[in-house]
């Protein structure tokens, strides 16, 4: 893959990389991080005969167990050898997946084992929910499969390692990164050797039932991603890039509960020491994106990492920062149920979707029709603007309380919406291609906290953000990509400039 970093300069923060990426882009530099999405995922389904199930095409993979106690183990592989330069030493590996559905907010482990036979992807894909399965076709991995009918596994349910490459304790919705030193060593080899990469088997809480959790997969808006730092052999050519490579948008980082971040103004904030920060070393990341007509989200306190060091208490939708974006068609109706899980210190709170047409009772009234601590309250969004279809837009939503909006959207009470039409030009970059960019503006103190200190003339902060992320990269193509900018900050504009090169 011939892509290189995006640096972006506090001074002009995302027009630059804008300008950048959307130019046509020649003589590429070779990066030494990359990140991929898979060539291969699936699902393995505990047989129950008649049945063989695979998942080949589906946007989703399982593991653990379903509230019947029957197995599910994912599997992903990842095309090493095509994207890292021969004789490179890889010194970190990072796998990011977004889980998208479980039957409780229950932390279960998840296991990355590796897997020691090949197995294949047919034309399977399950239907609903897609936890049932759907019928193998020819070459699917099942539960006694390798590839469907003909090339059994050696054990049921998959031929992988005893031992554990990377664990991740998952929870509630939301993206979870799993990253070790055998990670490390399992991709070196596969670089060294791509006969033996098969790729890992993805092996979560089989102890009890109930316990599964679905992640996306390829096919999905949130693909898995992994990341890969490496050194490249002196003289070794970069690798000719495929016609057809996809950029990869990466997701945002797993966030863990942590006691809510103080409501109690403080004097002053220290600033963020400085001590040797790398420059524009973080990807760039995205929320997890809803497409569903019946959205759920949980107002979260979270624990997000933004700058190196200790992560940040936040309050957030969905557990990122950015909260979770929404997207939708325009003319059809979409029904959001927000539940409020903070701290009975945050006190009550509303969302209002910003730029949408909205009846008085879905609009987020700043002090009526609140949601209380504990509570749920569901906003419907028709799509319709005039009695016709709403135009195609990005709108985002906020906490609209009266007296602490600005309190709420300080501590991360922000997402983005988007509207998608039909009626847009078929010429705008879509897909990968099409991304969202919130710009916000944070002050940290020493601990990486952001205490937030009421002022009259507006709260500004010293550090820019770009969806989370601070002064971060984005790997390129040779192509052009849509922006969909988003000022996210609570009260300073933006001026931002652009520029032809970086």
């Amino acid at each position: 893959m011939n892509t290189r970093p995006v640096r972006i300069p506090r001074s002009c923060p995302v027009l630059i990389l804008a300008m950048t990426l959307a130019a046509t882009i020649s003589n590429l530099a070779r990066a030494d991080v990359i990140n991929i999405n898979p060539v291969k995922d699936n699902t393995l389904y505990e047989y129950v005969a008649p049945d063989d199930l695979s998942n080949a095409l589906g946007n989703h993979f399982f593991t653990g167990k379903t509230a019947v106690g029957r197995i599910r183990r994912g599997v992903v592989a990842f095309d090493i050898a095509g994207n890292v330069p021969a004789g490179s030493t890889i010194t970190s590996v990072t796998l990011t997946l977004n889980m998208s559905r479980t039957p409780s907010n229950d932390a279960r482990i998840v296991e990355l084992h590796r897997l020691q036979a090949d197995w294949g992807e047919g034309t399977s894909q399950a239907s609903g929910q897609e936890g049932a399965g759907a019928p193998a076709t020819t070459n699917d991995a099942t539960w006694r499969h390798r590839f469907y009918n003909s090339i059994f596994w050696t054990t049921l349910g998959g031929d992988f390692s005893g031992t554990v490459s990377a664990s991740q304790s998952v929870g509630a919705i939301g993206s979870y990164t799993w990253s070790s030193a055998q990670m490390v060593a399992d991709v070196q080899s596969w670089l060294d050797n791509p006969t033996i990469n098969f790729g890992w088997l993805v092996r979560g809480d089989e102890s009890g039932s109930a316990t599964a959790k679905r992640f996306d997969t390829r096919e999905s808006a949130s693909p898995p991603v992994l990341t890969i730092q490496y050194t490249a052999s002196t003289g070794t050519p970069t690798p000719t890039a495929s016609p057809t490579a996809t950029p990869t948008p990466t997701p945002t980082p797993s966030n863990t509960p942590t006691p809510t971040p103080t409501l109690t103004p403080s004097p002053t904030i220290t600033p963020t020491p400085t001590a040797s920060p790398i420059p524009f070393s973080h990807p760039l990341l995205f929320p997890p994106v809803a497409t569903e007509p019946n959205v759920s989200i949980g107002i979260d306190e979270a624990c997000v990492q933004i700058l190196d060091g200790p992560c940040t208490n936040m309050w957030t939708y969905g557990g990122t920062y950015p909260g979770i974006t929404i997207r939708r068609p325009t003319g059809q109706t979409t029904n959001v149920a927000f539940t409020n899980n903070l701290d009975a210190a945050a006190g009550e709170l509303t969302v209002h979707n910003h730029g949408n047409h909205s009846t008085a009772a879905n609009d987020g009234q700043p002090d009526s029709l609140l949601i209380p601590t504990g509570g749920s309250r569901t906003y419907i969004y028709d799509g319709l603007e005039d009695g016709g279809n709403q135009r195609g837009k990005m709108q985002f939503y906020h906490d609209h309380r009266m007296d602490v909006t600005g309190r709420n959207v300080w501590m991360g009470l922000t997402g983005m919406y988007i509207v998608d039409d039909p009626a847009d030009p078929v010429t705008l970059p879509s897909g990968a291609f099409d991304l969202p960019l919130a710009i916000a503006d944070r002050q940290f103190d020493a601990d990486n906290q952001t205490p937030y200190v009421f002022n009259p003339d507006g709260v500004t902060g010293d550090k820019i953000l770009i969806n989370g992320v601070y002064q971060p990269y984005l790997e390129v193509g040779d192509r052009k990509y849509r922006f969909r900018i988003l000022d996210a900050s609570k009260s300073e504009p933006r001026v931002v400039s652009c520029r032809r090169r970086c």
